[in-house]
């Protein structure tokens, strides 16, 4: 994550896999602002058009934990 910073929800999805090892962890919400033109936060008024987030990097990161069982992604 050069010169980027991670998201609350990467941050609170590893600060969950740290602490509780033997879980599995269960995440919804996650859409890393790939469908949408614009993003923004939910609770904004108005959207932009960049983040200091690299969504590509979290979204590669969270499908990979994914695969080893360790998250759900929920729809």
């Amino acid at each position: 994550f050069t010169f980027r910073f991670p998201s609350t929800g990467l941050m609170a999805l590893v600060y969950c896999l740290e602490h509780y090892p033997e879980s599995v962890v269960s995440i919804i919400g996650f859409d890393f602002a790939g469908e949408l033109p614009s993003i923004g936060h939910y609770w904004e008024r108005i959207f932009k058009f960049r983040t200091v987030h690299s969504m590509k990097r979290e979204r590669a990161l969270v499908l990979q934990l994914a695969s080893t069982g360790r998250v759900k992604i929920l729809k």
